[in-house]
């Protein structure tokens, strides 16, 4: 009877784990996408552009040459988003050959394991 009771016991505990690990795995939250991770990284500099935007609005009523301001700050604009998209593609580049390395680490260990 005691060894009845002690199987009980183990099939309880482990159904009851592998219920909890399931639950684990299925509430954990997902990962953000690609457009929510870029929208995060360009995140500093929208509010950056916002910040130069109203400094140069609060300027601009006091000053006659609108149309460099305007340039200047297209300029500024334009510049950090070429910077970003320069940071973006440089980093989409280092994933890209990371993940090609590692494939091509594990298939060379899978074939090594092959001709053994």
């Amino acid at each position: 009877m005691a060894q009845h009771d002690a199987r009980d016991f183990a099939a309880a505990f482990v159904v009851g784990a592998a219920l909890g690990a399931a639950a684990a795995l299925l509430l954990r939250p997902e990962p953000p996408s690609r457009a929510q991770r870029i929208l995060r990284d360009l995140d500093p500099y929208r509010k950056r552009i916002g910040k130069r935007v109203r400094r140069m609005s609060r300027g601009l009523v006091s000053r006659r040459g609108l149309k460099d301001d305007l340039l200047a700050l297209g300029r500024d604009l334009l510049q950090d988003l070429r910077a970003e998209a320069n940071q973006i593609v440089a980093d989409a580049r280092a994933e890209i050959s990371r993940a090609v390395e590692e494939e091509l680490e594990r298939t060379r260990r899978q074939r090594g394991r092959v001709r053994a």
